[in-house]
């Protein structure tokens, strides 16, 4: 069996390369997502900060936002208005914008919410410079909740408890498919003081 030449080994090893590597456009993008605590009842903002770190003007052509981190909110409106209404897809809504963002500049968008369903929420936020050109930005909680938007130290890490849909059931009233309670005493220890 005969090998390939040289040339044409290299030439699609560079040619791999390039389409594996980022985009020179996306490596000037800076994206920062700002998700406060948001009060059930009470409105609340998402914001999304874009960069242009570069020397280059980008296009901004749309921000997707995960169906998963708006689930817990309404979305009352988004300012600057984008220049198509969303899209929605399965797992995302997507706002069209076309926005020309200056070198080293910085451009915000905010979505107006209100808080609708208590829960911690997370989701992705892309960034687009064309449906193939994206920058993604994780969120790992978005925290909707009752009463007051809850305040916390930013280094507090957050838990999410939420009572039982149904009291549970009196020790008496337990049957064989309810979930087990405390282990009964053994002979050999006393049993354990409430």
């Amino acid at each position: 069996m005969s090998r390939p030449p040289f040339g044409l080994v290299a030439l699609a090893l560079s040619l791999l390369s390039t389409a594996c590597a980022p985009p020179a456009e996306l490596a000037q993008l800076a994206v920062t997502v700002e998700s406060p605590p948001v009060a059930v009842g009470a409105a609340g903002e998402l914001v999304v900060e874009v960069r242009n770190t570069g020397g280059e003007p980008l296009v901004i052509t749309d921000i997707d936002v995960a169906k998963s981190l708006l689930a817990g909110v309404e979305v009352a409106g988004v300012e600057p208005a984008p220049e198509r209404d969303d899209l929605e897809l399965l797992d995302c809504r997507i706002y069209r914008f076309n926005h020309r963002l200056a070198p080293r500049s910085a451009w915000r968008v905010t979505w107006h919410l209100t808080g609708a369903r208590d829960g911690t929420y997370a989701g992705d936020v892309d960034v687009g410079l064309d449906p193939f050109r994206t920058l993604t930005t994780p969120v790992r909680e978005f925290r909707v909740g009752t009463g007051e938007a809850p305040e916390r130290a930013a280094d507090t890490p957050s838990v999410s408890v939420s009572p039982p849909a149904t009291p549970p059931a009196a020790p008496s009233e337990r049957g064989a498919d309810s979930p087990p309670g405390p282990a009964p005493p053994t002979g050999d220890r006393p049993a354990p003081r409430p």
